[in-house]
């Protein structure tokens, strides 16, 4: 099971998700689809992580596991670019 950084970071600050709505004015529904793996809006991000008192690129970068040839390919263009 994969648990979001943003449900971990909002159990650990004891709040619940009504809670978060309260302080961001973002629905509950919203978050509860943020929590589940919808990007959230740029406003949405900034709102959220203030409200966890966590650094919202932190809280929501997505790590791309690369594997294979494409994934091969795919590092060699990009250490090529920095070049």
């Amino acid at each position: 099971m994969v648990v979001s950084k943003m449900k971990i970071k909002r159990i650990e600050k004891g709040k619940s998700q009504v809670d978060l709505w309260m302080e961001t004015g973002i629905p509950q529904w919203r978050l509860s689809l943020i929590e589940r793996g919808i990007s959230p809006k740029a406003h949405e991000a900034h709102k959220i992580a203030s409200a966890l008192n966590v650094d919202a690129c932190k809280l929501f970068q997505t790590i791309v596991k690369v594997s294979g040839i494409a994934g091969a390919q795919a590092q060699t263009s990009a250490a090529s670019k920095n070049d």
